[in-house]
């Protein structure tokens, strides 16, 4: 049976609906505002280049290292212990990086540091020194009793640095400063993320039920007279060549010098032992050419 209407029928032949067609009201939207393909946003300045784009940039045939910093212009050494150790070996071995100020968010990996290829590969943790190693003159070690130093330096220095800027109150205006955002609706629940991740990794080193300051500057002050014992008057800690574990103790040994401290207890202990002074002062000079002033 026909139907009526009192809309006239269309001159041509009503055409079968499709799936997933677009109802009338939204067709006459897109009628009257077209949808238009914009291209893509630049990224920002800072974002790590495009791995499918070839550029002819004279940056592009250099590799970025992104790291905590906050002068990325002028290459000075990062503030944080990770970065440093890979800033100071890859300059250690003669390889140059374009330094970019970067965050944990941004890394692939979900900690810093991180270096970008030519080619766009990234590489983290071990493989960086893997590279620097293979670009440059970074010594491979093969005293067996460099991992015993390592462990000196990852259960009783870490221990101590991770108190001291992450839970030592006195030093909270320093670590606002180099970690927590300036608003303070999101300064207040970043810094409970940091202290809460300092604390748990602090308990399981030191394998103890609470954090005791005391026996954590104790323990440092042990481990360091064990690196000072090891150095002795030589340059370097093993053989007659800079190699990754200089950069290694310089990392700590630098920051606990260099940033602007409150309480600053650790540089007071690290004062007596004047090789190792030396030391961090030699290694900055060698790849820094020249003896700094405080960072932060």
């Amino acid at each position: 049976m026909a139907t009526t209407s009192s809309t006239p029928s269309p001159p041509t032949q009503t055409p079968t609906p499709r799936l997933l067609a677009i109802p009338q009201p939204l067709r006459r939207l897109f009628n009257a505002f077209p949808l238009q393909t914009l291209p893509p946003n630049a990224l920002p300045h800072r974002a790590p280049p495009s791995t499918t784009t070839t550029t002819t940039t004279s940056s592009s045939s250099i590799p970025r290292l992104y790291i905590f910093t906050d002068n990325a212009d002028d290459g000075r050494p990062s503030y944080n212990p990770s970065c440093l150790k890979a800033q100071a070996a890859l300059r250690i071995a003669g390889v140059h990086v374009h330094v970019e100020p970067s965050n944990n968010h941004a890394s692939p990996s979900g900690a810093l540091p991180f270096l970008l290829t030519e080619t766009g590969q990234v590489l983290a943790g071990g493989k960086i020194f893997d590279l620097a190693r293979a670009r440059g003159a970074l010594p491979t070690v093969k005293d067996a009793k460099i991992q015993a130093y390592r462990a000196l330096l990852d259960n009783a220095v870490r221990p101590a640095w991770l108190y001291a800027l992450y839970l030592n109150p006195r030093n909270a205006t320093l670590l606002a400063r180099l970690y927590l955002p300036s608003n303070p609706l999101l300064a207040v629940p970043t810094s409970t993320t940091l202290t809460q991740a300092a604390s748990a990794e602090i308990l399981k080193t030191t394998r103890t039920a609470l954090i005791n300051p005391l026996h954590l500057l104790s323990s440092y002050r042990e481990a360091l007279d064990a690196l000072s014992t090891l150095l002795g008057e030589h340059d370097w800690f093993f053989g007659d060549a800079v190699g990754l574990f200089d950069a290694e103790v310089f990392a700590y040994t630098w920051l606990v010098g260099s940033l602007a401290w409150d309480d600053g207890a650790m540089e007071e202990v690290l004062q007596e032992f004047g090789n190792l002074v030396r030391h961090r002062e030699r290694l900055y000079q060698r790849c820094w050419g020249h003896v700094g002033e405080k960072v932060s």
